[in-house]
C-alpha cells in the first residue's frame, strides 16, 4: 500500500515542501499550469501510485536526451547528480532526494544554479531500528554461525550463543 511504505512518505513530503514552495511563486496571469518533475530514476515504485500521488505535477521520465523545462528533479540516490545531469533541466528550482544522504549530488553544481536541495531525514528509521533488533538477536543466538554449519553439511543441535530469558537488553542511540 503506498501510505505504509518509507517511500511513500518520501512522496507525500515532497508534495508538500514542492507545494510550499509552489504557493510562494508567482505563476502570472491567467491559469495556472501544472509544474513539471523530472525523475531521474523510476524510483522503483509503481508508476501508477506515483503519478496519482503526485497528481498535481506532470512527471517526466528518463531518459533525457535533450533539455526539459523541469521546475524540480526528484533522484532515489542511486548514482551521482552531476552538473551534467543538472545541465539537462536548466529551469530546475528544486533537487528532492528520497532519503536521508545527499553525498551522492554535486552540491556546488546546485548552488550555482541556485537549486535547493531537499531530502527525507526521516526516510529509513523505522527500517533501521527494526534491522537493529533483528540483528541483535542474530548475534545474541550467533545464527550466522549455525546457519554457515548448516550450509556446510553439518548439525548442531544448539545454535549456541545464549538465551535471551530472564536477561535484559538495551539498545542505546
Amino acid at each position: 500500500v503506498l501510505a505504509q511504505c518509507s517511500a511513500c512518505r518520501f512522496l507525500r513530503s515532497f508534495v508538500a515542501e514542492l507545494s510550499a514552495a509552489m504557493a510562494g511563486a508567482q505563476e502570472g496571469a491567467g491559469i495556472p499550469r501544472k509544474r513539471k518533475i523530472a525523475m531521474l530514476q523510476d524510483q522503483q515504485l509503481d508508476k501508477e501510485e506515483v503519478v496519482s500521488t503526485l497528481s498535481n505535477f506532470e512527471l517526466l521520465w528518463p531518459p533525457f536526451d535533450k533539455e526539459t523545462d523541469a521546475w524540480a528533479v526528484a533522484t532515489d540516490g542511486r548514482g551521482q547528480v552531476t552538473e551534467e545531469d543538472l545541465a539537462k533541466h536548466p529551469s530546475c528550482k528544486f533537487l528532492s532526494v528520497a532519503f536521508v544522504g545527499t553525498n551522492h549530488v554535486d552540491h556546488e553544481a546546485c548552488k550555482k544554479r541556485g537549486i535547493t536541495i531537499m531530502n527525507c531525514p526521516d526516510y529509513s528509521s523505522r527500517t533501521v531500528a527494526e534491522l537493529t533488533v533483528g540483528l541483535t538477536l542474530s548475534v545474541l543466538r550467533d545464527i550466522p554461525r549455525a546457519e554457515q554449519t548448516l550450509r556446510n553439511g553439518g548439525w548442531a543441535v544448539s545454535a549456541g550463543g545464549m538465551e535471551i530469558h530472564n536477561k535484559s537488553i538495551a539498545i542505546v542511540g
